[in-house]
């Protein structure tokens, strides 16, 4: 059973907007986990003033 060309444009299509999504995803999340480090340290260096 083949796909027609534009069921698998859309099916790929598909896949590419989950893929970026994701991508997204994992950017944010390691935004945030930077963000967190260094509110750390400036926390850190609060308490050694």
């Amino acid at each position: 059973m083949g796909m027609t060309k534009r069921e698998r444009f859309e099916w790929l299509s598909q896949i590419n907007r989950i893929h970026e999504e994701e991508k997204r995803q994992r950017f944010v999340d390691s935004e945030n986990e930077i963000q967190r480090i260094l509110q750390a340290k400036d926390e850190n260096s609060m308490k050694e003033i």
